[in-house]
């Protein structure tokens, strides 16, 4: 067994490790160790041998590889989880794309598996990266088919009985602008480790029969799966390992995926499986959206898929367990907010006539099985009649808030202390911001100060906010409890990412459209009936619970529109639309639990109760 000695490079706040593996690929892995903790060296296998590669490499000095510890990351640790992620990227867009991936769903995604990085070029800049990576030290050209063959070699050799990689059973490959699901990954582990997936070769991601002007160099008799992510067992792995050079050398095409699927399909005798009962679906972005018009996403000079990626997401996107292609670090950053807040914009009419036929027909179809949070705004706006998100589960328990910030006329003001004094009969304190609410903008300024301070305050989920010149219902404390525990009114409410707003006091007009919109809705909804969504003639703030996700948008949207409308009734209910369209959950209580004093209390029952 050969020890070699290991090449440190200072990394930030790291230590990177550097070493040569048995294909002359290296390896660097970044290290949070404490000072002065002895490390172990690392040890090579005892079977190791030459790569079958190693003429194509500059670097074949050492026969050294890896073994013990397994895959060490920032996230991970030394766990050993059974299936591997290796990520494909390279030395130069590993800092853009990779970063926004490492960003975002490795993070979440390592908790079940191991997520390798794979680059071609060996460049010093790889140290800094925070996450495994490993440099396969051959050019970072597209289409990257060296490169690929080259990982699964890396990998295969490494998947031995005494390599890093012994303990994985699946292998799992995709592109770095893919995004991959950490929910959905679980599920495919699961459908993974069932025996009659799990005890045969195995080779799923998504059937592709190949390009038409192709399909005859490539003779297959079988569908290969997309390059965007597909996954191997070790049973298929050691059936085309001593295959790969052979495979390369006879290559009918330039592409990877098909390559690799002729590959698979001639030396393990397998074709390409969809897991369709697995709850992961592999999904390909073929459409760009720009306002009201859809075109097929077209090809930038290096023959790429070169496209935008959408403001409002269509429900398949969020169904996907691997979404691609995201082509910037921002569509990375805004998928995964959207992804983790739960927020489900809403969706835009699509012109038939300016469109693409073909991207209007997926369009169509991919809003089949969209979801909005807000079904009214969505018919009122664009005229589609989509279905309604589930409610979000509660993810801790439900309570009254302890503390109300009140929008108060003055430091004197009566009216203040008589709503102080209230609330501290339903063990409820208050935090009055002075304001003269005459002017939308001094009350715009008021309510975004409110917000902004809520927003410095890292422990604060939940903003429940109150005008002075309220009337409270006699049983407050009990009806806000009760209400807030209707999943549809304030499960989101309690969530970290997925709340939204709870109105309890808002005033609408008493007309008899008003009342019929109410009425619709609730009748649709199912479950508990005492909230509905805000609409366009939903109206002040009066009395409101803010979660923590919506604070940045609403800061943002008052600096824009402090002067919007000429009275603060209306200025809210822009601010209520804006939420909407973002993918909010705003809904509104009835009956309300607080009215305004200058408001006649009707007999409605929207705004039945005991008034004190």
């Amino acid at each position: 067994m050969v020890r070699i000695p290991r090449l440190l490079y200072a990394a930030g706040c790291g230590i990177a490790l550097v070493t040569l593996f048995l294909n002359g690929s290296i390896h660097l892995e970044q290290r949070k160790d404490p000072p002065n903790v002895p490390r172990p060296l690392f040890q090579s296998p005892t079977s190791a041998s030459n790569g079958s590669f190693a003429s194509t490499h500059t670097v074949t000095t050492t026969t050294a590889g890896l073994e013990g510890e397994g895959e060490t990351s920032f996230k991970s640790g030394t766990t050993k989880h059974r299936i591997l992620i290796a990520v494909l990227s390279d030395a130069k867009s590993l800092f853009t794309l990779g970063y926004a991936a490492y960003s975002t769903w490795v993070k979440d995604v390592s908790k079940v598996a191991t997520v390798v990085f794979f680059v071609g070029e060996c460049v010093d800049e790889l140290v800094t990266f925070p996450w495994t990576v490993v440099c396969l030290n051959t050019p970072d050209e597209y289409p990257p088919k060296k490169k690929v063959f080259l990982m699964w070699e890396y990998m295969w050799k490494n998947s031995g009985s005494h390599g890093i990689y012994s303990h994985v059973h699946w292998f799992f490959k995709c592109d770095q602008d893919s995004y991959i699901s950490s929910y959905r990954i679980q599920m495919l582990k699961t459908y993974l480790a069932t025996p009659s997936v799990s005890n045969i070769p195995g080779y799923f991601g998504k059937p592709m029969k190949g390009r038409e002007a192709e399909l005859d160099k490539l003779e297959l008799k079988a569908k290969y799966c997309s390059g965007m992510g597909y996954t191997l067992n070790n049973y298929t792995l050691r059936l085309i390992g001593p295959h790969l050079e052979k495979c390369l050398s006879e290559s009918a095409t330039g592409h990877s995926d098909t390559e690799m699927g002729r590959c698979i399909i001639i030396h393990a005798n397998i074709s390409c499986l969809a897991p369709l009962h697995s709850g992961f679906l592999f999904r390909h972005i073929y459409y760009v959206q720009k306002h009201d018009t859809v075109s097929l996403a077209g090809l930038n000079e290096k023959g790429q898929i070169d496209l935008t990626f959408q403001e409002a997401p269509k429900g398949s996107f969020f169904h996907s367990g691997l979404l691609h292609p995201l082509k910037t670090p921002e569509a990375f950053y805004y998928f995964n907010n959207l992804s983790k807040s739960y927020r489900r914009p809403l969706q835009r009419t699509v012109n038939r006539m300016k469109s693409h036929e073909i991207a209007y027909s997926i369009v169509i179809a991919d809003l089949k099985l969209t979801c909005v949070h807000n079904t009214h705004l969505e018919v009122e706006k664009y005229r589609y009649k989509l279905r309604e998100c589930r409610d979000a589960v509660a993810e801790e328990e439900i309570a009254v808030p302890t503390n109300a910030v009140v929008l108060a006329k003055a430091k004197t003001s009566q009216t203040y202390r008589n709503l102080e004094e209230k609330l501290a009969s339903f063990k409820i304190s208050t935090t009055p911001v002075y304001t003269q609410m005459d002017t939308v903008s001094s009350f715009a300024e008021a309510f975004k100060s409110i917000v902004k301070t809520a927003l410095k305050n890292n422990s604060l989920t939940r903003l429940m906010i109150l005008e002075e010149d309220v009337k409270l219902h006699c049983a407050f404390d009990k009806q806000l409890l009760s209400t807030l525990k209707v999943p549809r009114c304030g499960s989101h409410l309690f969530t970290k990412y997925k709340g939204g707003v709870l109105t309890f006091g808002s005033v609408q007009p008493s007309q008899a459209r008003t009342r019929d919109i109410i009425r619709t809705e609730m009748l649709k909804a199912e479950g508990d009936q005492r909230c509905y969504n805000a609409h366009s003639q939903v109206y002040g703030p009066v009395g409101l619970i803010l979660h923590r996700m919506t604070f940045e948008h609403i800061i943002s949207w008052i600096s824009e529109h402090k002067k919007t409308g000429n009275n603060i009734a209306v200025f809210m209910r822009g601010l209520f639309a804006y939420l909407s369209e973002k993918g909010f959950v705003v809904r509104v209580a009835k009956p309300n639990l607080v009215f305004p004093e200058r408001v006649s209390v009707s007999d409605d029952k929207v705004t039945q109760g005991n008034w004190c």
